[in-house]
This record gives structure tokens, sequence and C-alpha cells, in this order.
């Protein structure tokens, strides 16, 4: 359980850094479906980090959320319970985005029309 300052803070470096170490690995033009392979392993990684907490993976979303015509933000909702069935959510949001760099022309119109693309995360 994420009960001493040294797990909750070792917890919320592992969001805040999420994105970035991903981010540095990313192509250009990519597909919502390939920005979500980007980020799948580094999002594994935190859920096993966090079960070594003693805490149990239950359900997650990566969500890839337009913000304008030229920039989008990636989400991450993780659910965990611990080991007296409290749940416990771990959440993060990137900084804006370049959409012109890292998206793809037809991921950016469709992610423009659907405004939000959701990814299950099934671990």
């Amino acid at each position: 359980m994420l009960t001493s300052p040294a797990a909750r803070n070792g917890a919320k470096f592992l969001l805040e850094t999420a994105f970035n170490s991903v981010t540095n690995s990313f192509s250009k033009n990519m597909s919502l479906e390939e920005v979500t392979e980007k980020y799948s392993p580094k999002l594994k990684s935190i859920v096993e980090q966090y079960q070594n907490e003693d805490l149990t993976y239950q359900a997650g979303r990566f969500k890839i959320i337009h913000l304008d015509d030229e920039s989008f933000a990636l989400n991450f909702d993780l659910y965990f319970t611990d080991s007296d069935g409290k749940w416990i959510n771990a959440e993060n949001t990137s900084s804006a985005l370049d959409s012109k760099t890292w998206l793809s022309p037809s991921a950016r119109i469709d992610l423009r029309e659907e405004k939000e693309k959701i990814f299950s995360l099934n671990f």
C-alpha cells in the first residue's frame, strides 16, 4: 500500500516521468494506435511497480485527447485495490504535444472528429 511518504513520492515520480520518457522515443507522423503502442510497455512497467507496493491492478485506460488543431494531450487512469479492498487511482495527463509533428494527417483528422480516443489497458 502507498502509505509511506517515500512510496507516495516514488509513485508521483513514476507518473510525472512516464510521459517524458516515452515521448523521447516518438516517431513523427504516428497513427493513434502507434502512440498507444509506444506507451503500453511504460504503462505496464508502472503497473508492475505499483504491484510491488502490494496493490492489485484492476483496470486502466489510456486516452489521446484533442486540445485544438495544433495540439493534443495524453492521459492514463490506472485502478488498483489494496489488501483491504480499498480502490486507488493513479492518474496523470501530459502537457500539450504538437499534433503536426507527432500525429499523421489521418490521426489528426480522427482525433479532431472524435475529440478523444480511449484505449483499455489490459495487463
